[in-house]
Order: C-alpha cells, then sequence, then structure tokens
C-alpha cells in the first residue's frame, strides 16, 4: 500500500497522510447533492492512490446507495458519539490502520458544526497532525447558520458570532467554497471585505464519461421531445419546478410531441401534484411524475432526454450525460432561467440573477435547432464540463496545495461558547416552531368553530 501510494502521490501530499471526509446526517431515503459529492469525492481519492475514511455520528441516517459505495471501496469508518449540547464529544470507532499515518487532512461537508466538533477532538488522535477544512456547498446553509433562527434577537447576536468565527476560519485559509457565487455571497452577508482567490474554490468534480455522438444523433430522429428535470420537492428553495409547469404548458401548446419527465419526492409533492391538476389534460398526459429514482439508475434518464432543466448537482450529471442543460434561478416560484450551462459554466443556481430568461424560450430554442445544430450544443456544454469540473484534475491538485499547520483556531473555552449557543438556539427554535403550529391550529380551530368571532 506505501508503494502504491509513494507511486500516485508523487507531486502531492505525502505518503504518510490520510484524507477523511466528515459527512453529516443526509434525509433518510433520498440521495442528495451532499451525498452523491462525497461518493465522488470518495471514489477519486481511491482512484489517485489516497487513504481515506468516512467520519460519521454514530447511528447516521444516510441512503443506502451512499453506504453501498463505502463498502465496496472498502473506506474505512471513524465513528463518534456526541451529547445533544456537545459537552461530550467522543469517539467510539478508530480502525487501527490510522496508526499508519503521521497526518490527517478533515474535510467536514456542508454544515460548519462539522468543523468545530473537528476542532474540538484534534488532540484525541494523539500526536497526530490534523489539518481541517470546511467545504461550504451552497451560499448559506451550513455555514450561515445565523439565518436558520425564527427570533430577530437570536438571529442578530447568532450573526454576531457567526462573522467572528467565519473571519477566524477564513483568515486561516481552513474555508474552501464549491464556486465563486457561494464565496462572494459569504463575504457580502458577513461583510468580509476580502476576494476569493483559486486555493479557495474546490468545484464539485465528477468522473467525466466519453461524449457519444452516436447515442445523441440518435436522439435528434426520435419523434417525441424530452424535457427532463431532477429535484427535491423542496419549495421554495427549488420553487422552479412550479413554474415549470406553466412553463410547460406554453411548449404543448405549440408543440404537442413535448413531453416533460420529473424525478424527485419530497415534502412539497401535494404542491406540485395540485398544480398538475390544473392543467388542461393534453398537458397533464404529457407529464410523467416518476418519483424517487436511485441515483446509479438516473443515467437511462439522462440517456432519454433532449434537454435538462434545473440546478445543482443533477444538472453537471445530466451535461456528464451529454444532455444540453438549462441553470434556473433558486427560490423562486416562476421559471426563470440564467441561459444555458455552457454560457454560465460558474452558476449552477441562479440567485437573483440579472439576467432572465423564460424557460419555455430557450426550451423553443433547441426544439427549432437542425440536427447539426443541436449535436453542436451538446458538444459545447460537454467540454465546458470537462475542462471545469474534471474530479480527477480538480481533487488531486486541490490536495497537493495544502500546508498543512495543525495550529489551534478557537481556543477550548470559545468552543464551548458555541456549542452552547448552538444547543439553546436549536432548542429555541424547536419551541418556536411548535408555538407558531399550535397558534394556526388554534386560530383554524375557532375560526371553523365560531366563525362569528
Amino acid at each position: 500500500m506505501k508503494t502504491l501510494l509513494r507511486a500516485k502521490l508523487a507531486s502531492g501530499i505525502s505518503v504518510d497522510t490520510a484524507v477523511v471526509l466528515f459527512v453529516p446526517k443526509s434525509e433518510p431515503g433520498v440521495l442528495g447533492g451532499l451525498d452523491s459529492c462525497a461518493i465522488r469525492m470518495f471514489e477519486c481519492l481511491r482512484r489517485n492512490g489516497y487513504a481515506a475514511y468516512w467520519m460519521h455520528e454514530d447511528a447516521p441516517i444516510v441512503e443506502y446507495s451512499l453506504t453501498r459505495i463505502i463498502d465496496r471501496l472498502q473506506i474505512e469508518e471513524i465513528v463518534l458519539d456526541k451529547s445533544i449540547a456537545y459537552s461530550n464529544i467522543r469517539l467510539i470507532n478508530v480502525p487501527a490502520s490510522l496508526k499508519n499515518y503521521n497526518r490527517f487532512i478533515f474535510i467536514c461537508l456542508f454544515d460548519i458544526m462539522l468543523y468545530y466538533i473537528i476542532e474540538k477532538v484534534k488532540n484525541k488522535f494523539g500526536n497526530i497532525i490534523v489539518d481541517n477544512y470546511f467545504y461550504a456547498l451552497h451560499p448559506y446553509y451550513g455555514i450561515c447558520r445565523d439565518t436558520y433562527s425564527k427570533s430577530t434577537a437570536i438571529r442578530r447576536l447568532y450573526y454576531r458570532l457567526c462573522k467572528h468565527n467565519v473571519t477566524k476560519i477564513n483568515d486561516n485559509r481552513n474555508i474552501i467554497y464549491m464556486d465563486k457565487m457561494c464565496a462572494d455571497y459569504v463575504n457580502k452577508h458577513y461583510r468580509l471585505g476580502y476576494g476569493t482567490n483559486d486555493q479557495s474554490i474546490l468545484r464539485l468534480g465528477f468522473s467525466v464519461l466519453p461524449f457519444d455522438e452516436a447515442k445523441i444523433w440518435g436522439k435528434t430522429i426520435r419523434t417525441t421531445f424530452t424535457i427532463l428535470t431532477i429535484s427535491r420537492f423542496d419549495f421554495p428553495f427549488k420553487g422552479y419546478l412550479l413554474g415549470l409547469i406553466d412553463e410547460f404548458a406554453k411548449i404543448v401548446e405549440k408543440y404537442p410531441n413535448a413531453r416533460l419527465s420529473i424525478i424527485g419526492n419530497g415534502l412539497g409533492a401535494e404542491e406540485l401534484l395540485s398544480k398538475i391538476r390544473i392543467q388542461n389534460d393534453s398537458v397533464k398526459n404529457a407529464i410523467k411524475l416518476q418519483g424517487k429514482i436511485e441515483y446509479f439508475r438516473l443515467k437511462q434518464y439522462f440517456d432519454d432526454a433532449n434537454i435538462f432543466i434545473g440546478m445543482g448537482t443533477t444538472l453537471l450529471d445530466a451535461v456528464n450525460c451529454g444532455v444540453p442543460s438549462i441553470v434556473v434561478d433558486a427560490y423562486k416560484y416562476e421559471c426563470n432561467c440564467v441561459g444555458f450551462f455552457h454560457d454560465n459554466i460558474d452558476k449552477l443556481a441562479g440567485m437573483g440573477s440579472n439576467i432572465i430568461v423564460s424557460a419555455h424560450t430557450l426550451i423553443e430554442k433547441v426544439i427549432n435547432m437542425s440536427r447539426a445544430e443541436y449535436i453542436t450544443l451538446c458538444k459545447a456544454a460537454h467540454q465546458k464540463f470537462e475542462m471545469t469540473y474534471n474530479i480527477d484534475n480538480i481533487l488531486p491538485n486541490f490536495l497537493s496545495k495544502i500546508v498543512i499547520r495543525n495550529r489551534a483556531i478557537f481556543r477550548k473555552s470559545e468552543l464551548r461558547f458555541i456549542f452552547l449557543f448552538e444547543a439553546t438556539t436549536v432548542m429555541v427554535n424547536r419551541v418556536l416552531t411548535h408555538a407558531v403550529r399550535c397558534y394556526r391550529e388554534i386560530k383554524t380551530y375557532l375560526k371553523s368553530s365560531y366563525p362569528s368571532l
């Protein structure tokens, strides 16, 4: 193993270094962008000869697809247990093979609280040098935790704490962002006044599939034109799904052979179904709700699609399979589009973009393309994708530039305060949420029982 690592990592990190991905709990039954990101990183680390470990909390709630890949790659697990208020964090499973390494690079995905946990347990790894990174995979979820609170007073206090902490972590170069848009949002939110650089960006990486021109050509001779979207039914974040129904109705009116395929599930399922039910029969009959599809079966749906519309990870999956893709705006109930992916490679979702195009305009443009124009469009998107998102270039290049410092950023007293404040905020938010729900139920009951009030 050591020989293999030495050969693979001649120009990268030393052979006595292990990479640990700390992955938070998933939503039960849903393989989201976070889980698929972790899978691709693990596969890349293994392909390129890195020693890799999966760290998680005890009894994690994870999608079966993720655990299956972990088992196939023979990734060993580091398991920790924590109390509700983080007062006691202990390692309950530490693989014996960790003794083979003198340095760890921790990459904590999505949730900045994982970063603080590693800061607290650094000393539990003995004399091993630990360098800790937080990987921001969303413009504010996971990092701008002050936005979570329902109480204005707590939100203001939490903002000051978060700004102080994020500034310290950033000044030590221990925050990495999935793209410039994500970095710019955090910079603006906390008024940090610093610019991004190449070392602070680690794009979502993919294993690039070969471009299959023959398959693309075959799509151009079909009698139907299939529009595909894949998303959690999470509104308003993925509100574009509701607007897409309206946009698709305009398409079907002019092009009866158009079809809309929707893959996903979530709490907003009934809202989406209600939107579909009010459409006329020609629109309803042209929409197919596929339900939840396992991540590793998605390729067959990409192979059937003429165009993809959406955001985030699945948009990149589509382009990787040779499907031209349209980037939509997030947190909008209209299906506003930023444009085609190959013209906006830095934007995996619009966040109030100034350039807005209606979805049906872009889709209609593709429908009316000649075969040669369509293939050129597919090829342009795939080439931009390969240049920008090839994980076998991105991740090893990032790891090779890491300078391990092992410096404690936070004092023990600071970490105690962070954990206490977090636990208190979670408790207060739960109480407020429950109180608001009770108030609404009582109000509804009184209105229905005593209409004269």
